[in-house]
């Protein structure tokens, strides 16, 4: 069997919008759920997706609650990306502040993924 298609989902939509933020999660679990290895990189507003606390309580018309859709993506194997010059910029801490799995990328690190990516979705 082929190895599965990598895909990376770049997120620059927050919690503060719900359903631009939750779009590409669905989009992510889905891809998962079919056997594609999957990273989500978040930038700008974002980063906040992979603070403790800040979208268990976020939903949008039509859609899993954003909090269910990481909980799943993490569960899937998904591999959440942090830029760290957004979460330094909003006073995050990434020792104390990120959710489990959240990973901080170095820099340029987004530039080596979209390269190992087979596609790459902008969100």
């Amino acid at each position: 069997m082929a190895d599965p298609q990598s895909l990376l989902f770049m997120m620059t939509h927050g919690p503060e919008e719900p359903e631009l933020a939750s779009m590409p999660m669905a989009m992510a679990v889905g891809a998962l759920r079919s056997g594609r290895a999957v990273a989500v990189g978040l930038q700008g507003p974002a980063v906040e997706l992979a603070v403790h606390g800040r979208v268990e309580r976020v939903a949008a018309p039509g859609f899993a609650p954003l909090g269910d859709l990481l909980a799943e993506f993490g569960r899937l194997g998904g591999r959440l990306l942090v830029c760290p010059a957004s979460a330094s910029g909003r006073g995050i801490d990434p020792a104390a502040d990120l959710v489990a799995g959240a990973e901080m990328v170095v820099p340029g690190g987004f530039f080596t993924e979209m390269d190992a990516a087979d596609r790459v979705l902008h969100y």
